[in-house]
């Protein structure tokens, strides 16, 4: 049996392509995809990170309140 084109595995099936137009047509739906799954990554990432920032800031703003207040507590009962 004569088997003319390309061919390659894709998620445990062959796929034959007839023309190179057709394989190229292939390699390039998979990058798009891999680019697409590669942006929501960093997107998630991003927002993850945005996420961690505020949290670490509205943290510092608390103990930095914290902070304060126990300095002027020290302050008044070394006054009184």
């Amino acid at each position: 049996m004569l088997l003319t084109g390309f061919s390659f595995y894709f998620f445990e099936r062959i796929i034959m392509f007839t023309t190179p137009e057709q394989y190229i047509a292939a390699h390039k739906a998979a990058i798009d995809t891999l680019h697409a799954v590669a942006m929501k990554s960093v997107e998630g990432f991003e927002r993850m990170m945005e996420l961690q920032l505020q949290a670490t800031k509205a943290s510092m703003a608390e103990s930095n309140e914290q902070v304060k207040a126990l300095l002027s507590a020290k302050v008044a009962e070394r006054l009184g």
